[in-house]
């Protein structure tokens, strides 16, 4: 727990661990272990991927769903996050602006990707450093929009992929 008062909790999500039930993922998820926890009320404000790791937003009751669900929505809660991607000659800083949204796909049927007619999704990435010995980057991404998958569609999209991503 990183933060724990009687309107939220922020929590460190590890890597492996489903935010919501799907799949084969039905009680081990970090949703079913805060309920658990800190009771039935308690919902998070976003998602993680499974593979993601990072801190997580859960309300703990209406009033507080209401509040924070309208300022995700209104783009006052800024979403941040550290991602390793592959190269090393991108700019400093650069901005993708691409759809996702979904696209055939062998198994599962369909992914979400860049689609030109799919939901509009930016992506404001920064540089923090470069490590030409292993041609990879450690950026800041900013999203606005918050599509699944977005950053590593996105970086991606770009040229520059996550370090390890299996599927983009």
């Amino acid at each position: 727990t990183l933060l724990e008062d009687d309107d939220v909790l922020v929590l460190a999500k590890p890597s492996g661990l489903p935010v919501l039930p799907g799949g084969f993922f039905l009680e081990n998820t970090l949703l079913y272990r805060v309920r658990e926890r800190y009771g039935a009320g308690c919902s998070p404000l976003h998602r993680l991927g499974r593979g993601t790791s990072g801190a997580i937003l859960f309300t703990r009751n209406a009033r507080a769903a209401r509040s924070l669900a309208r300022a995700m929505f209104e783009r006052r809660i800024l979403k941040v996050y550290l991602a390793l991607a592959s190269g090393i000659t991108m700019p400093d800083a650069f901005t993708v602006d691409a759809p996702i949204g979904p696209v055939l796909h062998r198994l599962p049927a369909t992914v979400n990707a860049y689609r030109p007619g799919g939901r509009p999704s930016i992506s404001h990435i920064r540089v923090f450093r470069r490590f030409p010995e292993s041609n990879a980057a450690l950026v800041e991404v900013t999203i606005p929009t918050g599509r699944p998958h977005q950053i590593r569609i996105h970086l991606s999209y770009a040229g520059f992929p996550l370090v390890g991503d299996p599927l983009y």
